[in-house]
């Protein structure tokens, strides 16, 4: 069986270097992630097990919107992140390997991060974005040039800018370059932001 000792933070670090084209090839690391990323590769879309962890997490969900639509910011992200840590928690008791990369904790790890982008918190919001980011590049594997991630790509690197990783940051509006070229066309409004961000 595959080990289960990388966590995801670990391998969602792997991911974005190792997809990303334009980090250095001295930075990147082929070793035993990869062949689990491959496995992980046709379970992505798989549902959840843990059935009442996924119950859970849609009621705090349900009241996140419901904390949104009364304007209570700080509460509509309490139980997101609550949401977050039960699929989370569920995906870590599971031994099937690679399982925080899943569609439930991608769903709302859209709605959490746009949560925390209004909120302000850009770590935070760093953070979830590369995750989203690393489920997209699994699930899309096959089409690396989607216009989803390009876009959820220049947001993480409008995120990274935000955060003073000017490094990141160009690395990674870069990679948004390369695939919303191909996805949308080199005269599109994002291509052309994008342009204006980096020295082509």
């Amino acid at each position: 069986s595959l080990p289960t000792t990388h966590s995801a933070s670990e391998l969602t670090r792997w991911i974005l270097c190792h997809y990303n084209p334009y980090i250095p090839s001295e930075e990147k690391q082929d070793d035993i992630i990869e062949s689990m990323v491959k496995v992980r590769q046709s379970m992505i879309f798989d549902p959840m097990t843990h059935l009442r962890a996924v119950d859970a997490a849609k009621k705090s969900k349900q009241q996140a919107k419901f904390f949104m639509m009364n304007g209570d910011l700080k509460r509509e992200l309490d139980c997101l992140e609550n949401a977050v840590t039960i699929l989370e928690s569920a995906a870590q008791s599971s031994e099937a390997p690679l399982n925080s990369m899943t569609l439930e904790l991608y769903e709302i790890r859209g709605e959490r991060l746009a949560s925390l982008i209004v909120a302000g918190e850009t770590k935070e919001a760093i953070s979830e974005c590369e995750k989203i980011v690393a489920f997209l590049c699994l699930a899309l594997h096959h089409i690396r040039y989607h216009a989803l991630l390009g876009l959820q790509l220049f947001t993480l690197g409008d995120l990274y800018e935000s955060n003073g990783e000017k490094r990141k940051a160009y690395f990674t509006y870069r990679w948004a370059r390369k695939v919303l070229v191909v996805s949308q066309g080199s005269k599109s409004d994002m291509v052309l932001l994008l342009d204006g961000k980096i020295i082509l």
